[in-house]
């Protein structure tokens, strides 16, 4: 019996060790709040669930347990540690359709657009009309916006409102992107409804003047955005948008200070960056444009459609100049030609330009475009001055037939929408 002492003292002093090293019920209460919280804060919540996780206490859902410190990780924009919590939420419990709908997001900001489309089907599919459904019918339609499929989205933009009537996030999103396709009524109709449901909040305004731009009213448009910037400051699409109106109206230094200080805001704007390109483009400063229109195309953007716009106009930013410089240098190089002021239009040879020996036996022809109005870009100035710069050049180095066009018909260009659509996100629900 002697011999067993040693023994009963060892197990009295781990168990004595362990009930130490226990987290208290006190403890464990204080924890469950911090990694429960509605609006948690990263650096508190994180570790909360984390000690969670480890005492792993009866009566504690555990897949709840890491999808809240996945979302701590989310806000934080640890995107790897979220998704890997949200993929240990659903290995324990594969029916909690939450953790899918935030794994999509993270799918979604990498542009992984397959994994994140079946997450958001999933997570749609478990709760049709849950109390988070209506947010994921909103971002399943950002994702729409990603991929072209403009119908699709504007679908979910509608069950999201038909599943949060009263909430006027997807009106805003769901105008915008009526604008963007070039449906300005239908655009205006929501962007008043968001207004009904919430006239102290910036994002109907903003809103309404985006749509405004687009029909040409920029008085109105400019008191729109101020009321916007006026009720919540430090947006960076309200500076990059009021830019717009300054550039529209001719006045560049006003709208390239708010476009700096856009950037300055969130450097992720990728519309901001293009519309900045139009600017320095229409000062002349050609290569501050090349760089902007490159920073567009490298910028995550502020969201979807932010993205999805502001490449589009870097993309054809970029190839305007690059067609500019190409015809400067061909010129140059076959003629000996003093280059022609830079000029923001296009210059596109239908036949090779300089063609050696074989020139002076064949016809030489060129078509040259100078186009001034895009659908809510500020019209650029004297186009069709330079576009006949260019034209008289071609024709003194000798092309024949030297076609200028200066007002394409607006049905060729109608589809062409450069305003701002980036708007507020709606607050993802717990």
């Amino acid at each position: 019996m002697t011999g067993m002492r040693p023994s009963l003292l060892k197990l009295a002093a781990l168990g004595l060790l362990l009930l130490l090293n226990a987290p208290s019920y006190a403890g464990l209460r204080e924890d469950g709040a911090a990694c429960d919280a509605k609006d948690p804060h990263p650096e508190l919540a994180i570790p909360a669930c984390t000690r969670l996780i480890a005492a792993n206490p009866r009566g504690r859902d555990l897949s709840i347990t890491y999808y809240n410190r996945a979302l701590a990780w989310h806000n934080k924009g640890d995107l790897e540690k979220a998704k890997a919590d949200y993929d240990q939420s659903i290995a324990i419990n594969p029916s909690f359709a939450p953790s899918y709908g935030q794994r999509a997001k993270v799918y979604l900001q990498n542009q992984d657009y397959d994994r994140a489309l079946s997450d958001f089907d999933r997570a749609i599919q478990l709760k049709p009309a849950g109390p988070f459904s209506a947010g994921w019918f909103n971002n399943r339609a950002e994702l729409f916006v990603a991929t072209g499929d403009y119908e699709r989205a504007l679908a979910d933009y509608g069950k999201s409102i038909e599943l949060d009537p009263n909430s006027w996030y997807a009106y805003v999103n769901r105008a915008l992107v009526y604008d963007f396709s070039g449906k300005d009524r239908l655009a205006a109709l929501h962007c008043q409804d968001a207004i009904k449901l919430a006239p102290r909040a910036a994002g109907p305004y903003y809103c309404r003047a985006v749509v405004e731009i687009s029909a040409g009213d920029l008085d109105n448009a400019a008191r729109d955005v101020e009321r916007a910037i006026g009720i919540q400051d430090g947006q960076a699409e309200f500076y990059s948008l009021r830019g717009l109106t300054l550039a529209s109206k001719g006045e560049l230094d006003g709208a390239l200070r708010d476009y700096d200080h856009a950037t300055q805001l969130n450097a992720q704007g990728a519309l901001n960056y293009a519309r900045r390109g139009l600017a320095d483009e229409k000062k002349g400063d050609v290569d501050a444009a090349r760089a902007d229109f490159r920073h567009a195309l490298d910028v995550i953007g502020l969201d979807q459609l932010d993205r999805t716009q502001g490449q589009r106009v870097a993309r054809e930013g970029l190839q305007r100049l690059e067609k500019v410089a190409s015809t400067d240098k061909s010129l140059i190089a076959d003629h000996g030609t003093t280059k022609p002021a830079t000029a923001v239009t296009a210059a596109v040879p239908i036949a090779p330009v300089g063609a050696g020996s074989k020139a002076a036996t064949e016809r030489r022809v060129a078509l040259v475009v100078g186009n001034s109005k895009y659908r809510s870009v500020p019209v650029l100035p004297n186009p069709g001055q330079d576009a006949a710069a260019i034209a008289d050049t071609l024709r003194a180095v000798g092309f024949q037939d030297v076609r200028l066009v200066t007002e394409p018909r607006a049905t060729a260009w109608s589809k062409r929408s450069n305003h701002s659509p980036t708007r507020p996100t709606a607050p993802t629900g717990r």
